[in-house]
């Protein structure tokens, strides 16, 4: 029974569940609008797993709104 559930839950987890929550910490954190825009993904589970996220978006204090589309979480640069 434990096995079915296990399996159940992989083939239905959705790491966008945490987009949500990313937001308002950010927001909370910041001061800041933030927004992902796109979809969160997490590769390589394991030893270094790399978090990307794409439409990321933040008001900044002068309301400018800044757009990267794809961020690596890790070394905080974006993505090529």
């Amino acid at each position: 029974m434990l096995l079915l559930a296990l399996v159940v839950l992989v083939l239905l987890w959705d790491w966008n569940w945490f987009k949500g929550p990313i937001e308002r910490r950010v927001e909370a954190k910041t001061g800041r609008s933030f927004d992902i825009g796109g979809d969160l993904d997490v590769e390589h589970l394991g030893w270094t797993p790399t978090i990307r996220a794409d439409g990321l978006s933040c008001r900044t204090r002068l309301m400018i709104r800044r757009a990267v589309t794809r961020w690596n979480v890790i070394t905080d640069r974006p993505t090529t």
